[in-house]
Order: structure tokens, then C-alpha cells, then sequence
């Protein structure tokens, strides 16, 4: 595995190859978009973790709250690696941690990682609405 400093610019330079434009945050997380949806890069020192977030879809309280488990329990069952929670602050988010191997190749580790959490949001979203009176 590459230094810390190296992956994490291999990282960056992936985000930047398939979102474009990445912005780094006051506490040095990094936001970026992709496909009209913010994530973030969290990086830090994780024994070789990396972790992204989709930080908050949609306004949690334009919802029933047994509407709202209902589809975040949906999502966590059935999305494999991603974990949907509630926040302090009534929205919901969405994360994805991988631990990296000796063999990882971080551009199709990224590239997965932001997909499948694209797909976890829209997955959320149908079950979301499923259970919408």
C-alpha cells in the first residue's frame, strides 16, 4: 500500500476524474458532486479506511418518522457496504467505509464507492415513497 500522503492524493485525483471539481472543507473533509447529490471525502487516520458520506438526503421532516425507518431499514438490508442513519438533526445520511487491502486499487474502489452510494440514495428515495400514504 502506497503512503498516506499518496493515497490520499490518488483519492482526490479519482474524485476529480469522475465528479470534477472538489472543494475541501474547513475541517479538511473534502465535498464534492455527482449526479446532483453532495458527498464527502472523510479522510483521516483510520488504519487505512476509507470513508466517504453522502451527509444529508432528503429533509427528514417533511416525513412521517415510521415512514422514515421503514425506508432506512429497507436501504440497510438491502444495500450491501452502506449504512443509512438519522441525524441530530432530522435528516438522514448515508456512509460507506472500506478497509483498504495490500492489493486495492484505489480507482475502481472510489469509482464503486461513490456508485453505490448513488444507488443507495435512489434506493432509499423508492422506499421512501413506497411507504408514503
Amino acid at each position: 500500500m502506497c503512503t498516506k500522503p499518496e493515497l490520499h492524493r490518488q483519492i482526490v485525483e479519482q474524485i476529480r476524474r469522475k465528479c470534477g471539481d472538489v472543494a475541501t472543507l474547513p475541517n479538511g473533509w473534502l465535498a464534492f458532486s455527482h449526479l446532483n447529490r453532495n458527498f464527502v471525502y472523510i479522510p483521516g487516520e483510520r488504519g487505512g479506511i476509507v470513508r466517504f458520506n453522502i451527509p444529508c438526503l432528503p429533509d427528514a421532516t417533511a416525513y412521517d418518522h415510521e415512514q422514515l425507518a421503514t425506508a432506512v431499514n429497507e436501504t440497510n438490508k438491502r444495500v450491501k457496504f452502506v449504512k443509512v442513519m438519522f441525524l441530530d438533526n432530522g435528516n438522514i445520511a448515508f456512509g460507506y467505509d472500506h478497509r483498504l487491502a495490500e492489493e486495492d486499487r484505489i480507482e475502481p474502489i472510489v469509482t464503486h464507492i461513490i456508485d453505490v452510494l448513488s444507488f443507495a440514495a435512489d434506493f432509499f428515495i423508492e422506499q421512501l415513497h413506497k411507504t408514503t400514504p
